[in-house]
C-alpha cells in the first residue's frame, strides 16, 4: 500500500521531525514554531506553513520532498524503512548526522558546551543512559552525537529523537550574549518546571524560594 504524506499512519506521525534530517536552518525554524513531531508538521501544512517565520519556498519544497520520501517508505503497519528513506533523499546517514552536529557545535559557545546535560531536562531513562556512558556535559553530548548516538548501549530511537530535539531547541534559544534563555527553552520543549499542584506540607517560603531560583536561572544567573 502506498500512502500520501497526509495519510501517514499514527505510528509514523508520532516520530520527531529530527528523523527527517532536514537542514539545520529549517529544523530550527520549525522548533521555534513549536513543531516537533510529524503530526504537528502535517497540521501546520493544513493551516499554512508559509506563516512560519524562516520557512521560505526553498525550505517548504525541502519539507514536502522529505515528507513525500517518508510516505513512500512506510509500511501498512506504520514501520519505516529508514535506509530506503536515506536512499530516496540521496542522504548518507552518518555524514548527514556529522554535518548537522558540526553546524550545531559551532553555534554553541563554550560556556554552554561546559554545562551539565541535566540542564536539558531529558527523560530520566535517556539521562541515566548518557551518564552511564560518561556523557556528562553538553560538549560530551555533541561529540557523542557526531559519532552516532545509536552506538550508545541502551539508547533507543525515541531517546535519540528527544536528544536531537533538545539540542536543536537549545541552540535556537542562545542569545547574542552567549547565554541560553532557559525560560524560552522550557516553553518550546513544553517542560513544566513548577508543578501545578503543590502538596499542602510545602510552605509558601519554599515555593517563593523555588520561583526565585527559576527566575535567576532564566536570566542566566548562577547561584
Amino acid at each position: 500500500m502506498t500512502f500520501t504524506f497526509m495519510e501517514l499512519p499514527e505510528q509514523a506521525r508520532q516520530i520527531s521531525i529530527s528523523r527527517l534530517r532536514l537542514p539545520p536552518r529549517v529544523q530550527n525554524a520549525l522548533s521555534r514554531a513549536r513543531i516537533y513531531k510529524i503530526d504537528e508538521l502535517l497540521s501546520s501544512l493544513e493551516t499554512g506553513l508559509d506563516n512560519v517565520n524562516g520557512i521560505g519556498q526553498t525550505a517548504f519544497n525541502t519539507i514536502i520532498g522529505a515528507l513525500t520520501a517518508l510516505a513512500s517508505v512506510v509500511s501498512i503497519d506504520g514501520n519505516i524503512d529508514w535506509t530506503a528513506y536515506w536512499i530516496e533523499r540521496d542522504l548518507e546517514p552518518e555524514e548527514e548526522v556529522e554535518q548537522n552536529t558540526r553546524t550545531m557545535s559551532i553555534d554553541f559557545p563554550d560556556n554552554v558546551k561546559h554545562l551539565s546535560i541535566s540542564h536539558l531536562h531529558l527523560p530520566v531513562r535517556a539521562y541515566n543512559t548518557l551518564v552511564r556512558a560518561n556523557i556528562l556535559a553538553i560538549e560530551d553530548l555533541l561529540i557523542a552525537t557526531n559519532n552516532g548516538l545509536s552506538k550508545i548501549q541502551g539508547l533507543g530511537s525515541s531517546s535519540i529523537d528527544v536528544i536531537n530535539s533538545a539540542l536543536a531547541v537549545l541552540v535556537d534559544t542562545i542569545g547574542s550574549d552567549g547565554q541560553p534563555n532557559w525560560y524560552q527553552y522550557w516553553q518550546q520543549r513544553k517542560i513544566v518546571i513548577i508543578p501545578r499542584n503543590f502538596k499542602q506540607e510545602i510552605s509558601s517560603e519554599q515555593i517563593i524560594t523555588g520561583v526565585l531560583q527559576i527566575c535567576a536561572s532564566a536570566r542566566g544567573v548562577v547561584g
